[in-house]
């Protein structure tokens, strides 16, 4: 998971998007997944709604994250945002995984939205990356 040092200027910005990733919702995080999974502490790029395509997230590569071309930090995932317990399940566990909703970008508007808190990344010098590397993709 990336952190901040300071956290100066920091704060969480809700986001209605679509995850693009292959680990879906309700999906156990393993060693074997982990880097693929997008959890909270990880950098994403935010690619903004167009008038046709909604608003999406990808997990950045560690070339991206070098590049200082991720957008964004994953704050709080859908499940963990809004309080939500699935009572039906009877897993009160909160999970930190951002499940994907489609496996690339989308390209028109019939993939449903979810709602995910992520921090703009300002100041790069701020941030630390996890040093296992499992915050960006290979």
């Amino acid at each position: 998971m990336a952190t901040f040092r300071t956290a100066h200027l920091q704060y969480a910005v809700p986001f209605d998007v679509n995850v693009v990733g292959t680990v879906p919702e309700g999906t156990d995080i393993t060693a074997l997944n982990r880097k693929s999974a997008i959890i909270a502490g990880d950098f994403v790029i935010l690619t903004p709604a167009t008038s046709t395509v909604p608003a999406y997230i990808t997990k950045a590569t560690a070339a991206q994250v070098a590049a200082k071309q991720a957008t964004h930090i994953v704050a709080l995932t859908d499940m963990t945002m809004g309080g939500h317990v699935p009572t039906d399940q009877k897993d009160y566990r909160p999970s930190e995984l951002v499940g994907a909703t489609i496996a690339q970008a989308p390209v028109d508007a019939s993939i449903p939205t979810k709602k995910v808190a992520l921090y703009p990344i300002w100041h790069w010098d701020d941030i630390i990356p996890d040093a296992d590397g499992l915050d960006a993709l290979d």
